[in-house]
Formats: C-alpha cells, sequence, structure tokens
C-alpha cells in the first residue's frame, strides 16, 4: 500500500509527539536514579536537597536525626562489600519499620541515614528505639553481626537552628560529638557548634603552625629509685596567637586526620635531635619520641628517621620510640610488623598508656616492646590502695619475667613514689621530679647547680639527681 505524502505530512506530530514521551520517560527514570538510592531504594541526599534546601522546596523539619553505622568499614574490611551491602539492606528496612508515620527517611552516604521528623515527634526516644533495633543484624545465611551506630539529634528552634541546613549540620556536628565521647546518641547544643567552629580554626592554624615550625618541644625526665635521670621524654607544645595553649589531645587527633602529622612528625624529630645533641654524649640521655599509628604506617618514618640521624651524626640507640596502646587497637597486625623492623634497626620501642586499653596482653603478645609505661590512672585510684597496690606489682612482675623495663607515670606525691618504690619499681616519671619544660630549663640537671636551689624552693624533694643514662 502506497501512502500518500499529504498521510506521512499529518503523522509528523504524532511521531513528535511520542518521541518526547519517550525522551520525558527517559528524563524521569534518571531523575530516579539520581535522587534514589540504588541499593537500598531509599531517597538520597540529592532528593533531600531537592525537598528541603531548594527555594521552592518544603518547610524544615522539626526535628533531624543523623544516624551512621561506625563499623560499617571494618564489616567490608573483614567480610566483603557483599555482606556489607547486606547489612546496609537490612538496617534500611529495620529503621523503615521502626519510624512513626510522618517520619522521612534519607540514606545520605555509605554509611549515614538521616530521618526528617514532623508533627508530635520525641527525637530521642526515636533515636533510642532505632539503635536498639539495629544492634545486631544477621545477613541471610551469615554469622549475626553487631552493629555500632551512634545518632545524632537537632531540633528546630533550639539553639537558634531554623531551617534544614541548620538541622543537618547540627545533627551531623551532634553525631561527631557523640562518636568521640562514646555516646550512642547526643543532642545538638550550641556548645557544640562552638566546639566545631573551635576545631576548624585549629585546623587552619594547624596547617599554618607546621609550615612556619612554630611549635615548642618540652622534655620531662624518667628518673631511677636514686633520683638519677635515666632518659627523658619529649613532649610537643602548641600556643597559637589569639587561641593559647592548647593541648596535644585536642590538635594530634586533628593533625592525625588532616594528614599535618607526617610533616609535623618529621620536624618534631628533626628538632628533639638538634637540641638534645648540645648535650655532651656521656651525660646524654636517650630520648622518648612519641609516633603515631598514622606515622607508621605511612610509610615515610624509617626514612625520616635514617635523614635525622644522618644529619644530626646520632645513633638509633638514642631514640625510644613510644607508642600508645590505645591508639593501635585497629592497626595491631600492620603496626607490628613496621615496629619489628624499626626494632631491628636499633631503636627501642616504649608501649604507653600500658592497663587503660582493653587487650593490654594483647599487645604484649603481638608488639615487639622494650619499655611498658604503666597508666598514670593506677597511681590515682585511692578507694582500694591494697588491690590497686597488687595490680601494680602485677605489672612489675610481668615486666620482669618478659625481660621489659617498666615506667611509673603520673607520679606526681611523695606518698605515690614511697608506694612504687616499696613494690620495687625502678622507673618513674611525673611531676614529683619535674614538670615538662624547655631542655635549657633542664640544664642544672646535666650540671647540678640548681639541686640545691630545687631543695630550697620545693619543687622537687629528691635527695640527688644527677644523670645516670642506661
Amino acid at each position: 500500500m502506497v501512502v500518500a505524502p499529504e498521510a506521512l505530512v499529518s503523522l509528523v506530530p504524532l511521531i513528535l509527539a511520542g518521541f518526547l514521551f519517550l525522551l520525558w520517560r527517559r528524563s524521569i527514570c534518571s531523575s530516579a536514579q539520581v535522587y534514589r538510592d540504588s541499593l537500598t531504594g531509599l531517597p538520597g541526599r540529592p532528593a533531600f536537597d531537592r525537598t528541603y534546601l531548594h527555594p521552592s522546596g518544603k518547610t524544615a523539619p522539626e526535628a533531624i536525626i543523623f544516624l551512621s553505622i561506625d563499623n560499617l568499614r571494618r564489616v567490608n574490611e573483614l567480610f566483603g562489600y557483599r555482606r556489607g551491602d547486606e547489612v546496609l539492606k537490612q538496617a534500611s528496612h529495620r529503621i523503615g519499620v521502626a519510624l512513626p508515620p510522618r517520619t522521612e527517611l534519607y540514606r545520605f552516604s555509605g554509611e549515614t541515614f538521616v530521618f526528617a521528623c514532623f508533627g508530635d515527634c520525641d527525637p530521642p526516644a526515636m533515636a533510642e528505639t532505632v539503635l536498639k533495633d539495629l544492634r545486631e543484624i544477621s545477613p541471610e545465611g551469615a554469622t549475626p553481626l553487631t552493629l555500632l551506630c551512634t545518632a545524632g539529634i537537632a531540633m528546630k528552634g533550639r539553639e537558634d537552628l531554623t531551617d534544614a541546613a541548620d538541622l543537618v549540620r547540627g545533627a551531623a556536628a551532634a553525631n561527631a560529638a557523640a562518636r568521640e565521647q562514646g555516646n550512642p546518641h547526643m543532642l545538638y547544643s550550641r556548645s557544640l557548634r562552638e566546639e566545631a567552629f573551635r576545631k576548624v580554626r585549629i585546623a587552619r592554624l594547624l596547617s599554618e603552625s607546621v609550615e612556619d615550625d612554630s611549635f615548642t618541644m618540652h622534655y620531662q625526665p624518667i628518673h631511677d629509685s636514686e633520683g638519677n635521670i635515666t632518659a627523658l621524654e619529649a613532649l610537643l607544645r602548641w600556643s597559637p596567637p589569639g587561641l593559647g595553649p592548647v593541648s596535644p589531645d585536642e590538635f594530634i587527633p586533628l593533625a592525625e586526620s588532616s594528614g599535618l602529622i607526617i610533616p609535623l612528625g618529621e620536624k618534631i624529630i628533626h628538632r628533639v635531635l638538634e637540641e638534645t645533641s648540645f648535650l655532651p654524649p656521656e651525660i646524654r640521655p636517650p630520648v622518648h619520641i612519641n609516633i603515631s599509628p598514622v606515622q607508621l604506617e605511612s610509610g615515610h618514618l624509617q626514612d625520616q628517621l635514617d635523614e635525622a640521624l644522618l644529619w644530626s651524626g646520632r645513633s638509633s640507640s638514642e631514640i625510644i620510640l613510644e607508642v600508645t596502646e590505645s591508639h593501635l587497637i585497629h592497626r595491631l597486625s600492620a603496626c607490628s610488623a613496621l615496629l619489628q623492623e624499626l626494632q631491628g634497626r636499633g631503636y627501642r620501642i616504649a608501649l604507653d598508656d600500658f592497663g587503660a586499653g582493653f587487650s593490654s596482653l594483647q599487645y604484649l603478645h603481638q608488639l615487639p616492646v622494650d619499655i611498658l609505661k604503666i597508666d598514670r590512672s593506677f597511681l590515682r585510684y585511692r578507694q582500694a590502695p591494697e588491690r590497686t597496690a597488687r595490680i601494680l606489682s602485677a605489672f612489675r612482675d610481668l615486666g620482669e619475667g618478659l625481660n621489659i623495663s617498666v615506667v611509673a607515670e603520673g607520679v606526681e606525691s611523695e606518698e605515690q613514689f614511697h608506694l612504687l618504690r616499696t613494690i620495687g619499681f625502678c622507673r618513674f616519671q611525673g611531676y614529683f621530679f619535674s614538670k615538662p619544660q624547655p631542655l635549657r630549663a633542664l640544664l642544672p640537671f646535666f650540671t647540678g647547680s640548681s639541686l640545691c636551689h630545687e631543695e630550697e624552693s620545693g619543687e622537687h624533694r629528691q635527695d640527688r639527681a644527677k644523670i645516670h643514662c642506661t
């Protein structure tokens, strides 16, 4: 059959309409893929932004709950991403079942979910219910897994939170603070916002200070039972303009998370060797230098140490690399091999804050340790002195049995020093002997010229404070 040209012309609008319809359907499908998470089927962050952050979007919800599955990455590492995906699917289903009506659920990122709460809701109670339901997940045909989850909550009208963007930022800040403090959930407050602003400011100033090398080193001696100095611990101090002194407990985690700990650690090694090189070799004690697991795993530490030794003409036997027990909990295997290699090159390894963690004996079994530094908390516990003395005695026996030197940290009084010496400890560190201070302030210890002055001033109560390097 032959179709007249006039008929073909009349079909053009229909063909064009069909073509436009197909394009519309395709755009709808693409839009759905953009706004909806393919794994869980939940709307994603783009959907939240379009709904609440767009100028023509909906009114902000009454509250936002920001929930994170904190050990999801660990699940992926141990069991594979397929198992992790199953965990996410089950978690999203359980959250959806537990949430009350008029609550919207979004998957914001790999391990985070956001709840937008409306109406007469009780966000803290809602968070507790969801966290309880997520405590254990059983992927099909697999061993049940314990999930570690944290929730941050921000409520409209509290602490000047008005729009959806403020609520999300507030809930995320509360989530981060809860994880840092070990709480299952936390409500956003103005103090959290101020703390978050402070961290941003510290991170910026930290970067500038690392570049300018505007840090100082203080040193705290380690003594034997006669008051002789057997070693020094190098301690970093930082006092940026406008902030004043900032504790290492505050800025070191930021340096680690930002990667600044790598250049900062290199500067510390060079500074310590430079400053202590002015001491005559015959009286110069070894120096403890604190090392972060991030530095160990970076692959740069060995080269940095080699370069510093070559530049200073010093020996690896003069450096004691100090690592903190609690910082190794997720890096034990990797750090053990790296520390063994360093020990093989002549460096001694000290394990700090021993006894404060959950797997202390496991660390001793796997790590190449030369020196144990007993956590100061054991000296501060006054409720059961006899029990404390037995625990300290066990630490001493443990070190003796493993041929490991044991140092008691946090010795602040004559009573504590007497107790430890009676038990049989031979190495001590704390304010009873000396506070951390610049090396030049410790020079009298090395010359003996100010020992009488220190005894007269009451700052040090030891009969003798001379150098004895071991």
